[in-house]
């Protein structure tokens, strides 16, 4: 009996050791799978590494800060020509960004010269004008696609009205927010943060040109611009102008506004900014000064990062011409001589924004 159960403990304690031994080999067997796994993971790439995305550039790092880039580069339909697109390309600078909190759109101006002021055979040309002198703009900028709307206005300046002209609506949302005077204006644009501020009178009229050198886009008449319809490129003081207010001096085209068109209504130019011809006029950080051309002749580098001119003044230069405006005081170098303290129902304006 003693005998028979010494043996049976022995074939048990046989058992379980055979049932440690090989729960042990399984675990080592797993261990060592696991190892392998973890340092298949630790090693290989993933698919994004694998592919070798490229980093985003400086520039792109750097706009991310206070826009969204809407579109890094712009198509032939927006800016036609190829070598416009390439230098902005060239730039490393996204085309079109958003400054969220207001919800205006830039496009990114790409550096380059032009002549300032008179155009050859421009014979409307104002002796404030003249000379006309080659301009460097040495660094891209960027400048608000449009005018500033009044719903983008009212995003820093609540309740703001724009009003009426003569029974006609002034006050809808995409139309240029007016009835703005200069300081105003000027502190919309800085508040927007680092770097904004209204556009330098140089900078507004390199922007207006993209690469053009007439009075107008297509060429020194004003005329010649229609379509075969008799319908007018730009929003100006055009023919169902002149017969709702029954005044003269109307160009002989008919553009479909009364008074202010909402922006983007018209094609865009050589940047892809819209409405640098009519609609309303727009405030420049310039002081208006008469002679200033004679001084600046011949030509001298300038930057976008450079100071605006904050001279003491009454009077600030305003570019662009507008719905109320007949078309020789839409030219490009037209320069309007504007009183600062006033506001008017047919000046906006439009921001920009250094770059380093």
């Amino acid at each position: 009996m003693g005998h028979r159960g010494g043996r049976r403990r022995r074939l048990w304690f046989a058992a379980i050791f055979v049932i440690v031994c090989a729960f042990a080999y399984t675990q080592r067997q797993r261990f060592f799978a696991d190892e392998a796994g973890a340092g298949s993971r630790s090693t290989a790439p993933s698919a994004a590494v694998a592919k070798g995305s490229p980093a985003p550039s400086p520039q792109v790092v750097s706009v991310r800060d206070w826009a969204t880039i809407v579109k890094q580069d712009p198509d032939g339909h927006e800016v036609n020509d190829v070598g416009v697109r390439k230098r902005i390309t060239d730039t490393g600078y996204p085309w079109l960004v958003r400054h969220e909190e207001s919800e205006i759109e830039f496009v990114l101006i790409p550096p380059g010269e032009y002549l300032r002021g008179a155009s050859p055979g421009d014979t409307e040309a104002e002796p404030d004008e003249k000379p006309a002198h080659i301009i460097v703009i040495e660094k891209p900028f960027y400048l608000a696609r449009t005018e500033v709307t009044n719903r983008q206005y009212r995003t820093k300046v609540p309740g703001h009205d724009s009003g009426q002209f003569e029974d006609k609506d002034l006050n809808q949302d995409e139309q240029p927010a007016v009835m703005i005077r200069w300081t105003a204006a000027d502190e919309f644009s800085r508040k927007l943060g680092p770097g904004f501020r209204l556009p330098e009178e140089w900078e507004w009229e390199y922007a207006r040109r993209a690469g053009t050198t007439d009075a107008f886009p297509w060429g020194n008449s004003a005329v010649r611009g229609r379509d075969r319809n008799g319908r007018g490129p730009a929003n100006v003081f055009d023919a169902a102008s002149g017969r709702n207010f029954a005044a003269k001096g109307a160009v002989d085209w008919d553009d479909g506004f009364v008074v202010s068109a909402p922006v983007e209504s018209f094609p865009p130019n050589g940047f892809g900014l819209r409405d640098m011809i009519g609609n309303v006029v727009e405030w420049c950080a310039t002081a208006y000064e008469r002679d200033e051309y004679r001084r600046a002749a011949g030509g001298r580098p300038l930057s976008p990062t450079s100071p605006p001119t904050l001279a003491p003044t009454w009077h600030r230069a305003a570019r662009g011409g507008s719905w109320c405006f007949e078309p020789k005081y839409c030219r490009s170098s037209y320069r309007h001589r504007l009183d600062s303290s006033q506001a008017f129902v047919s000046v906006g304006f439009r921001p920009m924004r250094m770059l380093p």
